[in-house]
């Protein structure tokens, strides 16, 4: 495992790895985890998934459930749900699915939008995408 000259001069996903709020995701041994821009270890490969930090948070795979962590690798989430939306929170809300069907809830884990669609887009000003019955729209929520 070796923090290479390409990952420190190449976009990551499309990202600079500056605006990856410093960590990177690298994996050992078929597992995910985070190091610094130095190439140390910050948060041990451990997750069967992990995607990058936005923010002090990541959205990670862990025992076939999904959850979020801090920088520190604690949970702010448990990994108890069926799917999190890879952006993690957006505006206090986080896409989450639930029985096939997403829907959005707050950092407490309360549903604050009952999953209904077939698929969601993160929240900006106010407003999300959605896929509902096989049509694409957006829906502007009053919430918090």
């Amino acid at each position: 495992m070796v923090l290479s000259r390409f990952l420190r001069e190449k976009p990551v996903l499309g990202r600079d790895i500056r605006e990856a709020e410093g960590l990177i995701q690298y994996t050992d041994g078929g597992k995910y985890g985070f190091m610094d821009l130095s190439g140390r270890i910050v948060i041990p490969a451990r997750f069967e998934f992990a995607h990058y930090f936005r923010g002090s948070e990541a959205v990670v795979k862990d025992g076939g459930r999904w959850g979020i962590i801090d920088r520190s690798g604690q949970y702010v989430l448990p990994p108890r749900y069926e799917r999190l939306q890879g952006a993690g929170f957006s505006e206090g809300l986080c896409g989450v699915r639930l029985g096939g069907l997403w829907g959005f809830m707050d950092r407490s884990g309360q549903m604050i939008i009952k999953p209904q669609f077939i698929g969601v887009e993160e929240f900006s000003d106010g407003a999300a995408g959605f896929l509902f019955n096989s049509a694409y729209g957006t829906q502007t929520y009053k919430y918090g």
